[in-house]
């Protein structure tokens, strides 16, 4: 028999995975179809709504990505303007990390031991800070 709590993780790894799945489609195509206003909100709810119910599962790493994807769509919709080819590459770069650990939570019931610090650095990057990386620092 299966616990509620098992059932509540494979409810949530299906949503988070069509989440992610529309997250990694709309990066994926955004150099040549740009997402306008309203895919971003409907892409940054998206990062919302997992990063929320991981923090529920202790998902630790799933919730620090959705959360920095979420708050790069947040700031690059608030600069205005489409999406530049770094901004591109740090949500795709973050977004395969979360796909990388949401896959480990569904073979083994824990997040994948995936090195997700860059994918962090390179949307905070895409955010706007002065951060790399390399270690922190200014570039």
């Amino acid at each position: 028999m299966t616990s509620a709590h098992e059932e509540a993780l494979r409810e949530f790894l299906s949503e988070a995975r069509e989440g992610v799945g529309a997250l990694a489609t709309a990066f994926g195509a955004a150099r040549t179809s740009p997402p306008g206003e309203a895919d971003l909100v409907r892409l940054q709810r998206a990062a919302h709504t997992v990063q929320g119910a991981a923090g529920f599962f202790a998902l630790g790493r799933v919730e620090r990505l959705a959360r920095a994807i979420e708050e790069a769509l947040a700031a690059r919709r608030a600069a205005g303007g489409p999406l530049d080819d770094e901004a591109i590459d740090a949500l795709r770069a973050g977004t395969e990390a979360l796909a990388a650990v949401l896959d480990g939570v569904a073979t083994t019931g824990r997040e994948a031991p995936v090195a997700v610090d860059e994918a962090l650095a390179g949307l905070e990057v895409a955010r706007g800070r002065a951060t790399s990386p390399a270690g922190g620092r200014p570039a």
